[in-house]
């Protein structure tokens, strides 16, 4: 063994000074090998880390045997010096060019790591190998952190709730599958893309510009998901070292609920703002009666200026001295059920509070009470202005001149005064009674009234509103004719129904007055010598017999469902299109109400006569048409001319409104309160009409409604018969019941107004139609006896003439 490796030292001798001294200016280990795989030359790194080690301290190295050096070196195992042989041999074969390899060694007892290359190359005919060998356990041991790292964020960003995004530079890299899941876009969807495309374009640049400035405090943005849909997102992000370098990495929660939830609790406090501007509670954390912590609420709610001054204060020191010894009691009895005091600002003044505590742990101090305080004035006010509303409504409840009722399992619970004077009977005999019993046993259409009464009730429950006519009983089995409202009232202790009952036996006799009226007028239609139309839209629909005649039909067929200018010649007297003018006319009459004209007709026999027409627009039910009366002008002007200012109108109305209710001052006839009845008829707001003075809506004069309202004080008159002025200009007639009232200690007047205006219409239309039919038939039994009286002037005069009579004369 010494020969062989004197021979190969003198072999290499004529060049390994110099290649030595190359070899030891280098920083890595260096050896080099011959076929055999014994060192040939070793630099002075590779033989200082022998002498470290302790391994073949006293030798050069040259000619040793590398793969068992290695063994005793670096601790490989046979197995691990096999392969690395097997490496170098496929290098001298010239299978391989290089080998790099990486081992772990653990000889000294610390786990070490070194890289291991071995490269091919050829030289005097022969085949050598390079080997160096380097420590990389620092580099190891880094890598080794940042892949456990990287793997133990993976992990917790795989089990995290909030959708996490890795970007550099703005652009995606990584995302875990919360985030997959949430917006619905697979990584390599996005791998490359913008880094915030998650992010509606509104605000992107407001994300953008705290990535850029490194902004890690959380905020707010709207999310866009794959599909387009949105969500509010909270978006927290921070710098951190990922896969060796460092990245932007951000994460998404969704705060849809949260916003949802903020936003229902903005709408509550919004329709409720009317009663508080803001819901205050504020928070203690108190031991033993000392104040431990509190939050912000509490500091502004208190009047101070720092929660710091509120730390180490008796609770007792916020209340006012009749409230201690009652917050002195609950806190030391540890009592848990809300109550009420008086609570003391810092600057001394007072509000009613009220106090809720319970025990629980709290940081480091253990066990303490946990008070939650809430100022209660705006609830305090509220009750104060529900009592006085409650006295208000009780007090329009009872003034009703309507009858209203509770009613519950189809029998009377609760009634109003009226409700016993409409019925004529006593308390006693009303309630735990069913309303049929105030009812004939058929109504008008012949059914049943228990029968009829449960099918409204039912369709009451079920939440449809029924308003309907109905007979009614009074106790003495005296009928009459009423206007019934059903509405469902849910209340504490169950649903009921709201029953509202307006006696019309006087509307239903102006009906009744109305038909009868129509019923005449009708007769009147048939056997009127004037020209009777009717048309709807712009065709006629029905006319009388004296329009067959003028216009020498055979039957009123020949004229119906034709246009006025199929029976009118092509051109009127002004030079217009009969056509043209006709229909001009027809809209006239509809827009304006009536329409009185002059006009050319012709007859079958193509004759043209001029008629006076007045077109009047009428509603029948839900539908309008045009009563149309010819006159013609010849034989009758003089009694057209007495009639050319009447209008005939045909309406019909129903009157279904709820009681139109206001309170008045009577002091000044302010008006302070009005239901939605009232806002609705005379067209003001609410905020206008309460606190309008009475004499902006009474036509009277201001001295005439003082003298009236001092009657009423004097309850010398409760119903008067007014002409109310609404907000459009329009005066409508009016009957109302004044009630005096004494409400918060204040005297006021109830005043329940109806709209009598269309009755008021009606007796005028009835009265002016009685006239009008008084007219013609004074007309036209004139014209009979004239025409009588002509004929015996002519018999006369042929008597004398010694002819014989040319007429009978009817007796």
């Amino acid at each position: 063994m010494k020969t062989k490796q004197k021979n190969t030292r003198e072999e290499s001798l004529s060049s390994r000074n110099f290649i030595q001294s190359i070899l030891d200016s280098i920083p890595t280990r260096v050896v080099v090998l011959n076929q055999e795989m014994e060192i040939v030359i070793a630099n002075q790194r590779w033989i200082d880390f022998g002498v470290e080690n302790q391994i073949n301290a006293e030798t050069d190295w040259i000619g040793l045997d590398y793969l068992s050096m290695c063994q005793q070196t670096s601790g490989l195992s046979k197995k691990e010096a096999n392969t690395v042989g097997m490496e170098i041999s496929n290098i001298f074969s010239g299978l391989k060019e290089d080998v790099k390899l990486v081992y772990s060694c653990n000889k000294t007892g610390e786990e070490r790591w070194f890289s291991f290359q071995a490269k091919g190359f050829n030289s005097d005919g022969k085949r050598w190998v390079t080997i160096t060998h380097d420590e990389v356990t620092k580099q190891k041991k880094s890598i080794i952190a940042q892949v456990l790292s990287e793997e133990r964020y993976r992990i917790l960003s795989e089990a995290t709730f909030e959708a996490i995004f890795f970007s550099e530079n703005s652009v995606y890299l990584e995302q875990n599958r919360t985030a997959e899941r949430m917006f619905g876009f697979s990584l390599s969807e996005l791998i490359g893309e913008n880094g915030i495309a998650w992010v509606v374009t509104e605000d992107r640049e407001m994300v953008m510009k705290n990535i850029l400035s490194g902004y890690r405090d959380p905020y707010e943005a709207t999310a866009i998901r794959k599909d387009g849909s949105t969500f509010f997102a909270e978006i927290r992000g921070r710098k951190m070292l990922y896969k060796g370098k460092y990245v932007h990495v951000t994460a998404v929660s969704n705060i849809t609920k949260q916003k949802q939830a903020e936003n229902a609790l903005r709408e509550s406090e919004n329709r409720f703002h009317s009663l508080a501007d803001a819901s205050m509670e504020a928070i203690f954390f108190t031991k033993n009666g000392i104040c431990l912590d509190t939050n912000q609420l509490a500091v502004k709610m208190f009047g101070f200026k720092e929660r710091l001054e509120m730390i180490g204060l008796l609770v007792t020191e916020l209340v006012t001295e009749e409230s201690k010894e009652l917050v002195k009691y609950h806190t030391l009895n540890d009592k848990f059920e809300p109550y009420e005091v008086i609570g003391k600002r810092q600057n001394g003044s007072t509000f009613p509070i009220s106090i809720q505590a319970k025990s629980m742990p709290y940081k480091d101090e253990g066990i303490v009470r946990v008070t939650s305080v809430m100022d209660i004035t705006d609830r305090k006010k509220i009750e104060l202005e529900l009592r006085e509303s409650e006295e208000k409504y009780r007090n329009l409840f009872t003034s009703s001149t309507d009858a209203i009722f509770l009613v519950r399992d189809n029998r009377f619970i609760s009634y109003n005064p009226k409700t016993l004077e409409m019925f004529a009977c006593k308390g006693s005999e009303i309630i735990g009674h069913s309303p049929t019993e105030f009812s004939p046993k058929y109504q008008p259409d012949g059914k049943l009234s228990e029968e009829k009464s449960i099918i409204k009730i039912n369709a009451a429950k079920a939440g449809i509103t029924q308003i309907f006519e109905w007979v009614h009983q009074q106790k003495d089995g005296t009928l009459f004719d009423a206007e019934v409202s059903l509405n469902k009232m849910t209340l504490s202790d169950g649903e009921y129904i709201h029953a509202t009952i307006r006696n019309i036996s006087q509307r239903k006799q102006a009906e009744k007055a109305l038909l009868e009226s129509e019923s005449k007028y009708r007769s009147l239609f048939e056997r009127s010598a004037d020209a009777i139309l009717i048309i709807k839209g712009d065709r006629f629909v029905d006319c009388n017999k004296a329009t067959v005649e003028m216009l020498g039909f055979t039957n009123k067929e020949e004229l119906l469902n034709s246009h006025p200018s199929q029976i009118s010649p092509k051109f009127q007297a002004d030079g217009r299109f009969s056509i043209e003018a006709a229909n001009e006319m027809m809209d006239i009459a509809y827009k304006k109400g009536s329409h009185r004209f002059e006009w050319l007709h012709i007859r079958n026999n193509n004759e043209i006569f001029p008629v006076e027409v007045l077109l009047t627009s009428v509603n029948i039910g839900k539908e309008r048409f045009l009563h149309t009366v010819w006159r013609d002008i010849t034989e009758r002007k003089q009694m057209e001319k007495d009639l050319r200012e009447s209008e005939n109108k045909y309406r019909t109305f129903f009157e279904n409104n709820e009681a139109i209710i206001l309170l008045i001052n009577p002091d000044d006839g302010k008006i302070i309160f009005a239901n939605i009845a009232a806002i609705n008829f005379f067209g003001y707001s609410e905020e206008v009409l309460v606190g309008m003075y009475i004499h902006k809506i009474n036509t009277l004069s201001t001295e005439e409604i003082a003298i009236r309202i001092n009657d009423a004080r004097k309850r010398k008159q409760n119903y008067y018969i007014f002409k109310f002025k609404l907000a459009n200009d329009d005066v409508r007639d009016v009957e109302i019941y004044q009630t005096k009232l004494v409400l918060n200690n204040q005297e006021v007047f109830s005043v329940i107004v109806h709209d009598i205006t269309e009755r008021k219409l009606a007796e005028e239309d009835l009265i002016n139609r009685n006239k009008e039919l008084q007219i013609f038939y004074d007309a036209a039994v004139g014209r009979e006896l004239k025409v009588i009286e002509l004929k015996k002037e002519i018999n006369k005069i042929l008597k004398a003439l010694g002819k014989k009579p040319k007429y009978i004369i009817p007796l």
